[in-house]
């Protein structure tokens, strides 16, 4: 072991970690910590720093902190049965497995009901390495904490947006947790969190000087200790003398953090992050109509002040009433994987849904009794933004798919090529399958199904739109042609493979004698021309390439014009599949 600098057995190095060893106001907290300042990759008792965790029932803190010893480690042992003695011999307890021993819990001690650990780890008798610490199921369970998945860091879903954050920090002598999360679980579980320290520190003979002013030595033997318990309750000092010329100090010190009340626990009902009222927003007033002045006419969406099939507020609008927003309210949507924009609604994963009426080319039409339902309080601002006058006068604006499918029971298909694309695309994949016996396109990976979400440009100046949805279709249609499978079919016709996909195609449906070949590879190769164009610098032979085209200076009618030409090729080649 190195020799340790003269500062050692004064605890310098500890000072700042024992000042705030209960500040609970801080952002992180640590619920385990071992640290070795001097040897880092090699563990030395002599010099360390330890802070344990520890939850404990609140008519049993006191009881906790007046006891100078620590007796609860990390360490997770096997259950096991207990042993009773008596006079007539030793007795084997067969209770149930849950009253004899936790597995978060010490049962061989006096504190055997008082301990529960929010930090473990399992130990293998020195045979195996002992594993990563890890904070306890119960604990996990509770925030519905994501763990990554080399189990160092640990994120919590927000339950309004589902955006993720990192609460915890995880790595092999240290686990620090957000403060407001422990502060949560003791709230719910209405448990007491005891914190433990135990710097020790190896120093020479030769030292002198003081820890700060509460921490002091005297005549050269080092009597560490702390003379205020602001910041460390119950503080046990020890001075001894090691190999003749080293002295010893330790200290320890227990303090407690206390629960707040249920409302504090970040539990339903205390917390609902779908009550307008309770998260202190209000429900907010929407455009759903014109005044005479033409001035926009406003009303809640509370679905309590609506009007309903059964005369609820006969004088209040319906709850049916629609109410209109710009396009360009889903580009937030459109642009996150964790939403997913489908015919006739928008997700969030499964936090939330709200019902939507999005066929239309240029406006979103939502129920105003949908908006206070199903739309989250922390959206409602994003789609005010995007509120717009009704388009048409009464129901007008809504599609002729969500009168069917809303008022009629009907089924109805979307009618905007947008979802008819991604619609098709998926038909074919199926019945192209289950026709052959093998794919026509491979399944696509998890970072591009954002691809199938082809979305008209927002208006006809949006080129870097038009560039990004000819990028998505020439991904699916040709990059993602199985071109294995192809030239498999291929061989068996005894026909040359080219490695191409859409020469394979070419051949494949010639052999075949398919009606719409020429339709279908024409327009693959010119949506392979197109990308190669809009995906490099625009020059003069890109002038040339769309000099024929009447759409160049319109991106948003270019695009609906290759949607209705690939939709056009799927359901050919769907109908080739039947």
């Amino acid at each position: 072991m190195a020799t340790p600098p003269d500062y050692h057995a004064l605890q310098n190095q500890y000072v700042d970690y024992l000042r705030n060893f209960d500040d609970y106001t801080a952002p992180w907290l640590d619920l385990y910590c071992e640290t070795y300042p001097d040897a880092p990759d090699n563990n030395d008792v002599w010099n360390a720093c330890y802070a344990y965790t520890v939850l404990v029932p609140k008519d049993q803190v006191e009881k906790v902190i007046d006891v100078p010893r620590w007796k609860w480690n990390c360490i997770a042992h096997p259950p096991t049965f207990h042993v009773i003695s008596s006079s007539k011999g030793d007795e084997l307890s067969r209770q149930p497995l849950d009253n004899v021993i936790d597995s978060y819990r010490y049962t061989n001690d006096i504190n055997a009901d008082i301990g529960k650990r929010l930090v473990v780890f399992q130990d293998y008798n020195s045979i195996r390495p002992p594993s990563m610490p890890e904070l306890s199921e119960d604990f996990r369970i509770y925030h519905n904490l994501w763990i990554s998945a080399d189990r160092s860091e640990a994120y919590k879903i927000n339950l309004e947006d589902g955006s993720d954050s990192l609460v915890a920090r995880i790595s092999p002598t240290r686990i620090q947790v957000r403060t407001p999360l422990v502060r949560q679980y003791l709230a719910g579980r209405q448990f007491c969190l005891v914190k433990y320290v135990d710097a020790r520190a190896l120093g020479t003979s030769h030292e002198s000087g003081h820890i700060s002013d509460a921490i002091y030595c005297e005549s050269g033997r080092y009597n560490i200790e702390r003379t205020s318990s602001e910041d460390v309750s119950d503080i046990v000092s020890t001075s001894v003398t090691v190999d003749n010329h080293s002295i010893y100090s330790r200290i320890r010190g227990k303090t407690a953090m206390h629960p707040g009340s249920f409302e504090e626990s970040g539990l339903y009902p205390y917390y609902d992050p779908y009550d307008w009222e309770k998260l202190g927003q209000g429900y907010k007033e929407f455009i759903i109509g014109e005044n005479k002045d033409g001035s926009p006419r406003k009303f809640t969406c509370d679905p309590d002040h609506l009007d309903n099939y059964f005369d609820a507020n006969p004088d209040a609008p319906h709850y049916l009433t629609p109410v209109y927003f710009d396009k360009e309210v889903l580009e937030k949507y459109e642009r996150n994987t964790r939403y997913s924009i489908e015919p006739r609604c928008i997700r969030c994963g499964t936090l939330w849904l709200v019902r939507v009426d999005n066929d239309h080319a240029d406006y979103v039409m939502v129920w105003l009794g949908d908006l206070g339902t199903d739309l989250p309080p922390v959206e409602a601002d994003h789609w005010l933004l995007y509120n717009i006058p009704p388009p048409e006068d009464g129901m007008r604006g809504v599609s002729e798919m969500t009168i069917r499918q809303d008022f009629l029971s009907q089924f109805a298909e979307p009618t905007s090529p947008e979802h008819l694309f991604a619609s098709r695309y998926k038909t074919l994949k199926e019945k192209w399958n289950e026709h052959y016996g093998w794919s026509l396109y491979v399944d696509l990976h998890e970072h591009d199904q954002y691809a199938l979400s082809i979305r008209l440009p927002r208006n006809d100046q949006d080129i870097e739109g038009r560039d990004r949805q000819i990028a998505s279709m020439q991904k699916l249609l040709i990059e993602y042609l199985d071109n294995e499978s192809i030239s498999e079919a291929l061989r068996e016709t005894s026909h040359e493979v080219d490695d191409k996909s859409i020469a394979s195609l070419d051949t494949l449906l010639k052999e075949w004698d398919y009606t719409h070949r020429d339709r279908t590879i024409k327009f693959l190769r010119d949506l392979q021309k197109w990308r190669s164009k809009t995906l490099h610098k625009k020059s003069s032979s890109y002038d040339y390439l769309f000099e024929d085209e009447a759409t160049l200076v319109d991106a948003k009618k270019f695009v609906e014009k290759m949607l209705h030409r690939a939709i056009s090729m799927l359901e050919d080649l769907i109908q080739l599949s039947q």
